[in-house]
């Protein structure tokens, strides 16, 4: 009860069976928690204002609705291949770099744009296989590209009018809704993302690889999205895989064509170093870059300071280029044998020479509900549709084959045939 005298700490020793000084321990802590009190040469109380607690209710399991990830081959995910990640050079840097940076910048605060060593190893990155004239201080480094995204709509602003291609990333339609603007979109014909109306103010495309069509913008096309910009809006280059290319050389971004300064260039290093690597950039136009700093530089860096120098040290190293490499070499494999045999089935395939996926058409829908059945996901390119208006695209089926090691795409293929047959 309030104001009830406690017995003496003695009396509880002897009867809990330890010391004096464990039992004052444990009252000085309930007197600084308010359950107790006490008086010189009188004992301790209970605290008057003491309530007996109230009867807890049962705790109600809420179900959380999450996708289903239990495909045993899901051709939708563009996650890189784990035997591909390089190991052995990348823990080698690691310890290189642990045991030679300063503490000071090992632990030390970070810059909001990221640090300035992997800033300006990506400007080089850039410069010599993009063909992009960039530096430094324009880029900043995020914990992944959907990190970036809501970073952009930050520093531009929600009230502009934003566009994003139609079909296209689902999440990305998510991400900008969750950071409250409702995108517009831009329909595609054979030249990619059409036009945007004059009332929209930023677009965001991937020229160089839409997904999921896999279309590569003409340079005609991109001459127009860029005379839309003009100098007062902006364009989100999403360049996510211009890597894996496998026909002829790099398509030009729009950024390296831009007169205006109005691209800001998106990429991440997750398609070709995987997911334990989140580390994404963007390039800011120079006015966008003072903005920046002036309007969000009190945000902290959301990438460690460990994975950045390391990120910086394989950039410069030249690790990077040869683990592309090496990438582009296995996937060649895995993509010409996919499409070899599709092709001998007399199935049509479309936009192959760039990126981890490309489209097969199949006229019988009951291809996919079977291959389903045997846990091989093939999503139709319907399914990334944006909007219910969008009714083209029938019978053909994205296939992602960045997951796939030549032995599972066979089993693929053997599953597409027995189909076929049945």
């Amino acid at each position: 009860m309030p104001g009830q005298k406690l017995p003496s700490k003695r009396s509880f020793a002897k009867n809990l069976g330890v010391s004096v000084i464990t039992v004052e321990g444990a009252l000085d802590q309930l007197i600084v928690e308010g359950y107790l009190f006490s008086k010189p040469r009188s004992g301790f109380f209970v605290a008057k204002n003491m309530r007996a607690p109230k009867k807890k209710l049962p705790v109600t399991k809420t179900k959380v609705m999450m996708e289903k990830e239990n495909w045993r081959i899901d051709l939708a995910k563009g996650a890189n291949r784990p035997d591909l990640f390089p190991f052995s050079r990348w823990a080698k840097t690691v310890r290189e770099v642990v045991s030679h940076e300063p503490e000071r910048i090992l632990l030390g605060k970070l810059p909001p744009q990221g640090l300035p060593r992997l800033r300006e190893a990506i400007a080089d990155y850039l410069r010599g296989g993009r063909g992009m004239s960039v530096c430094g201080e324009q880029i900043i480094i995020g914990a992944g590209a959907q990190y970036l995204y809501t970073t952009l709509v930050q520093l531009l602003g929600r009230d502009l009018v934003y566009a994003i291609e139609n079909p296209g990333y689902p999440r990305l339609n998510k991400i900008y809704r969750a950071d409250g603007v409702i995108p517009k979109f831009l329909e595609l014909d054979a030249a990619g993302a059409a036009v945007p109306s004059a009332d929209v103010d930023v677009i965001h495309v991937s020229p160089s690889h839409q997904f999921p069509t896999g279309v590569v913008m003409p340079i005609g096309r991109r001459q127009q999205l860029l005379n839309w910009a003009g100098t007062d809006k902006y364009i989100i280059e999403d360049d996510y895989d211009w890597e894996f290319r496998f026909s002829g050389m790099p398509i030009p971004s729009l950024q390296s064509i831009d007169a205006f300064d109005r691209v800001i260039y998106l990429n991440t290093f997750t398609q070709s170093l995987g997911s334990a690597v989140r580390i994404a950039y963007a390039v800011l136009p120079e006015s966008l870059s003072i903005r920046f700093a002036e309007k969000l530089s009190f945000f902290s860096n959301s990438v460690s300071a460990l994975d950045q120098l390391v990120l910086a040290k394989f950039l410069e190293d030249g690790n990077f280029e040869r683990h592309v490499s090496r990438l582009r070499v296995a996937y060649r494999s895995v993509r010409d044998l996919l499409i070899d045999q599709l092709e001998e089935l007399g199935i049509p395939v479309l936009n192959t020479n760039s990126g981890l996926s490309f489209l097969a058409k199949f006229e019988n829908p009951k291809i996919a509900k079977i291959l389903a059945k045997q846990g091989i996901r093939l999503p139709s390119l319907a399914s990334y549709s944006l909007s219910d208006a969008w009714g083209r695209g029938k019978h053909w089926y994205y296939l992602s084959f960045a997951s796939l090691t030549n032995q599972l795409a066979q089993e693929v293929l053997d599953a597409i045939k027995a189909a076929i047959k049945s």
